[in-house]
């Protein structure tokens, strides 16, 4: 019985829950339980340290007797790798919590001289109680429009068996937490970096805090919007240990997001930037120039100062930073963000930024 299979589904649809250069994912997938997982030790934080492998002297090709070496290939195509190394180490640490996980298993069962099944069914399997007319209901009405409005009674036993699973993945995990608890536990893997500036674009929260996050973002992009109150809800869960900054990366399919970028920079002029970055998402769906003048207008801005900015493009080379930074650390989608240095791709939910904010105030 093992549930990091189902993360491991999650974490790759995680990485579809970005605007990508190519295609957007309309409708993603319904949340799947989460479970307590091992936090790996990690050394002090210093500064990110580049994300991308340092190559070696290999020879991987001779022109005219001239090498190309594998450290001037992953040189070229760092900013690629930089990402991939993020996904890898997903991959191996979700091998490295089931391997944990089925080793205290297997010692807690000899321990008790009966089998891992048999472990987990006294100790998981019969604890799962009914789901009561009231979570069935809630379930229903959080998920009605996933189950294309279908009535309650069609889809119930669906509903139900869904509820028991979470049931199940929860009391697994709390069990699998107590038996860390009572054993020695060390994990050695640490995430990769990537060398991320702060640059001097706007910023919330403690400046000097532990935890930076970078966000790069777009705001046309229906994910970016999607995780505001995920940003909210970390700048006020770990209030004065977190420095929030944000950078433009308005992707080319969206024809109004790099004028809508320009717009939020020229009311930072104003000392509004970040009521104007609100008014922005609240009104995703229009952002033409006439309409930034207007949304300035509204949060009481100096109207000719801000029309003058807007449209000379006073601020078009920032945005071109911005990107080209992002692209730099390996950014290719809306919304990516840097923890540390730490790359978290997509739409994520709050569990995901947590984990690793957790991970990085432990090992300070």
């Amino acid at each position: 019985m093992h549930f990091h299979q189902n993360l491991l589904l999650v974490l790759v649809f995680g990485f579809l829950m970005a605007c990508q250069s190519g295609s957007e994912q309309a409708n993603p997938p319904a949340p799947q339980p989460k479970e307590t997982r091992v936090q790996p030790s990690a050394p002090p934080v210093e500064a990110p340290k580049q994300a991308a492998p340092g190559g070696d002297s290999k020879v991987l090709a001779k022109i005219n007797g001239q090498p190309i070496t594998d450290a001037e290939i992953t040189e070229r195509v760092k900013d690629r790798l930089a990402k991939v190394e993020t996904q890898i180490y997903e991959i191996k640490k979700t091998g490295l919590d089931d391997m944990i996980e089925e080793r205290l298993l297997e010692s807690e069962a000899a321990s008790k001289k009966m089998s891992v099944d048999n472990l987990l069914e006294k100790e998981v399997d019969k604890k799962v109680e009914e789901p009561t007319e009231s979570e069935i209901d809630g379930f229903y009405s959080i998920y009605k429009k996933r189950l294309k409005n279908k009535p309650l009674s069609e889809v119930k036993d669906q509903l139900i068996k869904q509820i028991k699973d979470n049931k199940k993945a929860s009391l697994y995990s709390k069990y699998i937490a107590q038996l860390k608890k009572g054993a020695k536990v060390e994990v050695f893997m640490t995430r990769p970096r990537a060398q991320v500036s702060v640059d001097d674009d706007p910023s919330q929260g403690n400046p000097k805090g532990p935890i930076t996050i970078i966000e790069f973002s777009d705001f046309q992009c229906p994910f970016c919007k999607k995780t505001r109150p995920t940003i909210q809800q970390i700048l006020d869960t770990y209030k004065g240990k977190i420095n929030y900054v944000f950078r433009d990366f308005p992707l080319s399919f969206h024809k109004q997001a790099r004028k809508a970028a320009e717009a939020a920079n020229c009311a930072n002029e104003q000392d509004k930037y970040w009521e104007y970055n609100s008014k922005l998402w609240e009104n995703q769906g229009d952002l033409e120039p006439e309409k930034l003048k207007e949304y300035a207008k509204a949060l009481g801005l100096n109207e000719k100062k801000f029309t003058t900015c807007l449209d000379s493009g006073k601020y078009a080379e920032e945005i071109d930073k911005d990107i080209a930074d992002g692209s730099k650390a390996g950014v290719s989608g809306t919304p990516a963000y840097f923890i540390n240095g730490i790359f978290v791709s997509g739409a994520q939910p709050f569990d995901k930024f947590q984990e690793i904010i957790d991970e990085e105030l432990a090992s300070q």
